[in-house]
């Protein structure tokens, strides 16, 4: 009986050996890839902030694979190219209106054929955000105008190419509400600490 009890208690130290070891490992991992990213966001902060933004975008629109939800306003795109834009350029804020729409819609599992009005529209949004950035206006003014002028100008587009009526009235009225609620609270946080 002690026999057995010996070969178990080496069995379980050597288990446990193994796994503070593997936690070892995995937290010098961590440490070592917390460093790099903020090697990267002092080295290279342009690069960090179009990338933090479009990783937040993309990711915005997961909730969509739940087929019975109805299509909801909430989305991080519009936050990611309006910031873009006004942190570093119209070039990029350009870009990010491209990617981050169509990476949003691509990971929700919804991209269809009416995805090009929203990535064309976010793009133009992005780019005229780059040239306003020294007007010294508030983002939350300019990201509650851009969302209402967006949906104003691309829900009857959407309805035109097939949208049903109640999910373009039901986007329109969400998208503005939590648009206005992220640019009135999260949007001016993110932008003051990527400046």
């Amino acid at each position: 009986f002690i026999n057995i009890l010996t070969k178990v208690m080496n069995f379980k130290l050597r288990r446990l050996k193994h796994l503070k070891k593997e936690l070892l490992t995995k937290l010098a991992v961590l440490i070592i890839l917390v460093y790099i990213i903020v090697l990267v966001f002092l080295l290279y902060r342009p690069f960090f902030i179009f990338f933090f933004l479009l990783f937040l975008a993309s990711i915005s629109r997961m909730y969509n694979h739940i087929y019975w939800l109805p299509q909801l306003g909430f989305e991080l795109y519009s936050t990611a190219t309006i910031l873009t834009g006004l942190l570093l350029g119209p070039w990029l804020g350009l870009l990010q209106g491209i990617l981050s729409q169509f990476f949003a819609y691509f990971f929700s599992g919804k991209i269809k054929h009416y995805a090009l009005i929203g990535i064309i529209s976010w793009a133009i949004i992005g780019f005229i955000c780059g040239l306003i950035r020294n007007l010294n206006i508030s983002v939350t003014k300019i990201g509650i105008f851009f969302i209402v002028l967006y949906e104003g100008i691309t829900t009857p587009l959407f309805r035109l190419s097939g949208v049903r009526t109640f999910s373009a009235i039901f986007h329109l009225i969400t998208h503005i509400i939590i648009g206005i609620f992220l640019f009135s609270t999260l949007a001016p946080i993110l932008y003051n600490i990527l400046r």
